[in-house]
């Protein structure tokens, strides 16, 4: 039996096959789905150039959509309820440039940027900071990425901690802290949908 040099490296070196069968950029057309306990999971799709769409789902019912920008950035965040958006809900925030042009994290950089926020028919304006970590790696069961974590204020007082996949173009909320307490989230599998 012949076997060609890619199935025989996979064969012989232990972790190349399962290597291969982790999510890529190119996988953010169908979707690429993270998964975490107790039933959470997040689907991340492309919705055009500079742009993807996160869907956040509690035991396969999805409760929120969130739009980002370069694929880090909020741009419009809802609720959802059977899976149609609940309008009065949305959240939108106008950033002074399109997403295409919003900055790349840079290790150990940052970003200041004022930006309109409408919510419930309201509109007005508010800073966020964004803080660039260093980058290291994260890995989800046997997929391993580079990662780059990320610290948002905003002008309440939230901080949101952000963790940026630059090989996937697609980040996530990992937690967050307000004047009330702290949450942090943790993903544990990533999967291509396809």
């Amino acid at each position: 039996m012949n076997l060609s040099p890619l199935v025989l490296a996979m064969t012989l070196v232990p972790g190349l096959a399962n290597a291969a069968s982790c999510p890529t950029s190119a996988d953010l057309d169908t979707g690429i789905r993270l998964r975490g306990a107790e039933g959470a999971s997040e689907l991340f799709t492309r919705q055009g150039p500079a742009l993807v769409r996160s869907v956040y789902e509690q035991d396969g019912v999805a409760v929120t959509r969130t739009l980002l920008g370069s694929g880090l950035y909020v741009l419009e965040t809802l609720d959802l309820e059977d899976g149609a958006p609940v309008p009065e809900t949305r959240t939108t925030f106008g950033f002074p440039m399109p997403p295409a042009a919003m900055p790349m994290p840079k290790p150990a950089g940052s970003w200041t940027v004022k930006v309109t926020v409408t919510e419930a028919g309201r509109l007005g304006t508010e800073v966020q900071s964004y803080r660039f970590g260093p980058e290291t790696e994260i890995t989800f069961g046997a997929c391993t990425y580079d990662m780059i974590p990320i610290i948002q204020h905003y002008d309440d007082e939230t901080i949101d901690y952000v963790t940026w996949l630059p090989e996937l173009g697609l980040s996530f909320l990992s937690g967050f802290s307000d004047t009330e307490g702290q949450e942090r989230y943790d993903y544990f599998a990533i999967e291509a949908v396809r």
